[in-house]
């Protein structure tokens, strides 16, 4: 929790976003070994998959939950079922 709250008081909203997944590499070497990987996010992109795979073979402890809105594809093809979690809107 205390991680959470301490990420989201770095976030600057003055500057322009960066790509989702160049974020994802730059915290990658942060994130101790023993940390359990959640990501949220409704991008199903196949790059974001690839790199959510990736850190997956660091993180065995990981999970990608999915908001979806009834009705829409919320299939992930490169993520392991048991690693997602859909939540529909």
């Amino acid at each position: 929790r205390d991680t959470i709250v301490n990420g989201l008081a770095r976030i600057d909203l003055s500057k322009k976003t960066k790509n989702f997944e160049i974020l994802i590499e730059e915290m990658h070497s942060r994130i101790s070994p023993g940390a359990m990987l959640v990501m949220i996010s409704f991008s199903k992109r196949m790059a974001l998959q690839e790199r959510f795979c990736k850190l997956q073979e660091t993180f065995s402890d990981s999970l990608w939950v999915l908001p979806y809105f009834s009705g829409m594809n919320s299939e992930l093809e490169l993520i392991d079922e048991t690693k997602v979690i859909r939540l529909e809107l």
